[in-house]
């Protein structure tokens, strides 16, 4: 029978439940490009065994009763945060081939999946562990501490209750119920989250291990084939960045497109100068107010600090859904020209953008962004 917690919790359950309660809603869409969604508690219905008798006189049954609510939140914090790296997991195992704008679009894919994963459901994690530990050190010690209050319990039972016949139901009931309920399990926590850890190491490992076979291949390629694919190179190392800035993999291979881009320069400044700036997306499913949407990301991305030259849509309206199929917001894509903060104009960043509105309602205000590289031209041919 499913019973709401009770004034017999302790101190160590409000403890954990204040932790999971202060990190706010997991799907809620972040203002501004560095925010991110939080997380918000699981909802739990707790589960207390009964008892033919009022567990009110019974004391160490309601620590027993707090600690099992600990293990049953503890378990359903678990389940949510296995289900944020499903998610997560989902966002690295996109493909990385195809057209240099595709590499790209799936290496923002990526670094996405980890921003918000860092900023909510890490941050969830090892919160939830922190708690725990603070309060039962380990599972063990879970296990530990739990039988040793049901010892106290039984103890009690026999000590508070008069009346034969309740007192040896009371017993009974509390060895069919009690005794043998599951421990805690923040073991699998911990598992989660160097599976998280491992995760973040092998989405570098694929953008370096693509920069490395890149940079083989670049010694046959000419012209425009060539700059394409060290840009590519060098856009998708510089996105991967963003997973962890001192990384000696990703440094290393930046340089190594930068000495390959100056031993190529007259092919890439030939590419940089042939170069022109993308058109408007016209699908059959091309938004028909282009231009306010352009206009729109154009201001929200000056007030970023971008100097926007130039801005063309760049797909439609995708819906982006959750992992239990609820509408979160909607996001579309971009072609950006920005000038480069120190070239004096000259030389412009084709970026892709995509916008994202704060509420499944393509028709609300961009509140966030992704960017990533895909090209350089020169102001002149814009």
């Amino acid at each position: 029978m499913t019973h709401p917690t009770t004034n017999a919790l302790t101190t160590s359950t409000c403890c954990l439940l204040s932790v999971l309660t202060a990190c706010g809603d997991a799907d809620a869409q972040a203002t501004g490009q560095e925010s991110r969604p939080t997380i918000s508690a699981p909802t739990v219905e707790i589960e207390l065994p009964e008892l033919p008798y009022d567990k009110a006189e019974l004391s160490e049954v309601g620590r027993l009763d707090a600690m099992i609510a600990d293990s049953q939140r503890l378990a359903a914090s678990v389940d949510a945060f296995r289900k944020m790296l499903e998610r997560l997991e989902e966002a690295t195992q996109v493909s990385m081939s195809g057209t240099s704008e595709d590499q790209v679009k799936a290496v923002m894919s990526i670094v996405d999946g980890f921003r918000t994963f860092d900023a909510g459901a890490l941050a969830f994690g090892h919160d939830v562990l922190a708690a725990f530990k603070k309060d039962y050190e380990s599972d063990d010690a879970f296990a530990t501490r739990y039988r040793e209050i049901y010892s106290k319990a039984e103890e009690q039972v026999s000590e508070v209750i008069q009346d034969g016949p309740k007192r040896r139901a009371t017993g009974a009931a509390m060895m069919n119920t009690y005794r043998y309920l599951s421990g805690a399990n923040s073991g699998a926590l911990e598992h989660y989250l160097e599976e998280a850890a491992a995760l973040r190491d092998t989405a570098i490992d694929r953008v370096v291990q693509s920069a490395q076979t890149d940079l083989m291949v670049a010694d046959y390629k000419k012209g425009k084939d060539l700059t394409d694919l060290l840009a590519t190179t060098k856009n998708c190392l510089a996105l991967i960045q963003q997973l962890r800035a001192e990384d000696e993999r990703i440094t290393t291979m930046l340089t190594q497109v930068a000495d390959k881009e100056v031993s190529r320069h007259e092919e890439v400044a030939a590419a940089r100068a042939a170069r022109r700036f993308p058109s408007r997306y016209a699908g059959a499913n091309a938004p028909a107010n282009a231009e306010e949407l352009e206009a729109a990301m154009r201001d929200y991305l000056a007030k970023s600090g971008y100097d926007v030259r130039g801005i063309a849509l760049a797909s439609e309206w995708i819906a982006i859904h959750s992992v239990l199929g609820i509408h979160l917001y909607d996001q579309i894509d971009f072609y950006v020209a920005a000038a480069h903060s120190d070239d004096e104009g000259e030389l412009l960043d084709i970026l892709y953008v995509t916008g994202k509105t704060g509420r499944p309602d393509p028709g609300s205000p961009f509140v966030t962004y992704s960017v990533g590289g895909i090209g350089e031209m020169l102001a002149n041919n814009l």
